[in-house]
């Protein structure tokens, strides 16, 4: 029996690529079976599950190529709980890839942590802060790859017509055998600026100042490496409606 506000979704997909006439390429088939449940009631937090199976083969196979044959599953659980000026969603989610293919053997396990937040101090400004840490188990390569991600992105309303974004974020990832370890700092800041112009007035115009910079520390070769860019953009919209 479910309770007053549960949904439930059930669907199914199946795919084949368009490369049977290509010599070079085999034929891939993908079956994928999916069923999520989310329960939304008054003053509770929101509660959402899902599960999907996918099965990959291919078929045709060229002399050069190895027949691929894999099933996939994921699950996923979390819960967001929202207020007037905050909101908070943790999850969890599990894959894992079963490689059944008789030229390869590269099981797999990913778990992945994840917390999202938004806060809203005034109706100009919010921040949206989130972080995640995954743990990646491979048996093919018989190893572990963890990786930390942080990022917090603000944004400030300053008229109707000019508002700032800034992203900042960090991530490390890091295997388990010493072969890599790599921490990635990103910071984009932009501002926008949306035109109001009689000259092809009902488009939708905004011109963008972006700046950003990135750097990527290899610990293991002690090496780091640091990008600047800075860029100036005009996007143009052209809004219409269907038919009804």
């Amino acid at each position: 029996v479910l309770l007053d506000g549960s949904s439930v979704n059930l669907r199914g997909l199946h795919t084949r690529d368009n490369v049977k006439s290509d010599p070079l390429l085999p034929v891939m088939r993908s079956t994928t079976g999916a069923l999520s449940y989310s329960l939304s009631r008054p003053e509770w937090p929101l509660l959402f599950a899902n599960y999907s199976i996918t099965q990959q083969r291919s078929s045709d196979e060229p002399d050069t190529f190895d027949a691929i044959k894999l099933i996939i599953q994921n699950a996923g659980v979390g819960i967001s709980l929202a207020r007037e000026r905050w909101n908070l969603t943790p999850s969890y989610s599990f894959t894992h890839v079963n490689d059944r293919s008789e030229a390869t053997d590269e099981d797999s396990r990913t778990h992945v942590l994840a917390v999202a937040a938004g806060y809203y101090p005034t109706p100009a400004l919010s921040f949206s802060p989130s972080l995640s840490y995954s743990r990646l188990e491979s048996d093919g390569a018989d190893t572990v790859t963890e990786t930390w991600q942080g990022s917090l992105v603000a944004a400030y309303v300053f008229t109707e017509t000019h508002n700032l974004h800034l992203t900042l974020s960090i991530q490390d990832n890091r295997v388990d055998d010493g072969s890599s370890h790599l921490t990635i700092y990103d910071v984009i800041g932009q501002h926008n600026w949306h035109l109001r112009t009689r000259f092809l007035e009902s488009l939708e115009k905004t011109l963008a100042l972006r700046a950003r910079y990135q750097r990527t520390d290899d610990h293991e070769n002690d090496d780091t490496e640091e990008d600047y860019t800075i860029a100036l953009l005009l996007n143009v919209g052209f809004p219409f409606s269907l038919p009804r």
